[in-house]
């Protein structure tokens, strides 16, 4: 067989290998060869060209899907979803979840970026949602199969106002013990929107110092003013006559067990009654004028949160 001949291209370097004719030729024969090595084959054998056939493998038995337990629902991946009347509202109603969908965000329309329960997991249909725009300040423990209880410097504001809507705090401790780490939170409109309060006991919240243990309770107050009737009609010092209300008042205390979201108590406290005096101070607005009492004190419901955080668990 003539060797392969290498040649320099005029740029440098060497070009594609060359084979002369009689090469070619001499490797021709040499697969002529090989071709008939192998259709000599012996008794038993396959052919030259034959194909043996190979058992195909049995397919794997698919692994049953898990039943779920009465009363339980598959939890849906909600984060990357957009907060629209087609996006993860919809996504919860249709794994066939009833609980409401609270949504933490600033803006009209949002991408979710934190859910509470998480995904992967199951939890009971009747349950709610929590969805954050972007990651909380102080972001909330997400719950794992094992739901381990969470700092409380780790419970954010929205968590905690949440709570007072009903919603289950996964990552809260339960509730036990004589001691009972809690936060009060106030309604702060008709809208349900929860904030913290103006609480001396809510300094252990603030600083994360004087629990002995994850949170267990969420004290919400809700403030409303009731009519209690008319005091007559009064005439203005600018001559303007109109009948005066009477108003008092009150502020309904619900205690939260915060990993379940139930109502484990409540109370309520009310403010003074204003008295229909011969004289009495009217607002500049127009008639009907109102007339409120002292407002519930602060300390009133600090003392009430207080003894509850010290009550004895059943």
């Amino acid at each position: 067989m003539q060797p392969i001949q290498f040649s320099e291209s005029p740029g440098g370097g060497f070009t594609r290998p060359r084979v002369s004719p009689r090469g070619v030729g001499s490797l021709v024969g040499l697969a002529l060869a090989l071709v008939v090595a192998a259709s000599c084959s012996t008794a038993g054998s396959p052919t030259a060209g034959a194909l043996a056939s190979v058992p195909a493998a049995p397919s794997p038995t698919p692994e049953p899907t898990p039943e779920l337990a009465a009363g339980m629902c598959n939890i849906p991946d909600l984060v990357g979803m957009e907060i629209t009347k087609t996006g993860a509202p919809v996504f919860w109603k249709a794994a066939g979840f009833s609980g409401e969908v609270t949504e933490v965000g600033d803006t009209s329309n949002w991408v979710v970026a934190i859910q509470s329960p998480a995904y992967p997991g199951t939890a009971p249909c009747t349950a709610g949602v929590t969805v954050y725009e972007g990651v909380p300040a102080t972001p909330p423990i997400m719950p794992s199969p094992s739901p381990t209880p969470a700092e409380w410097s780790s419970v954010p504001q929205d968590a905690l106002a949440a709570a007072c809507g009903g919603t289950a705090l996964p990552y809260a401790d339960a509730y036990s013990g004589t001691v009972h780490p809690l936060a009060v939170m106030v309604d702060h409109g008709a809208s349900g929107s929860y904030g913290s309060g103006d609480f001396d006991i809510n300094d252990k919240w603030y600083t994360n110092t004087g629990w002995p243990s994850p949170i267990q309770l969420v004290v919400c107050v809700t403030q409303q003013y009731v009519t209690l009737g008319s005091c007559g009609t009064y005439k203005r010092s600018d001559g303007v006559v109109g009948k005066v209300v009477r108003e008092r008042d009150v502020e309904k205390v619900r205690v939260i067990v915060a990993l379940t979201g139930e109502v484990l108590q409540s109370k309520t406290f009310y403010g003074s009654t204003p008295a229909c005096a011969k004289k009495v101070t009217i607002p500049s607005d127009p008639p009907p004028w109102t007339i409120s009492g002292n407002m519930v004190d602060l300390a009133t419901i600090n003392d009430y949160a207080t003894a509850v955080s010290t009550q004895s668990a059943p």
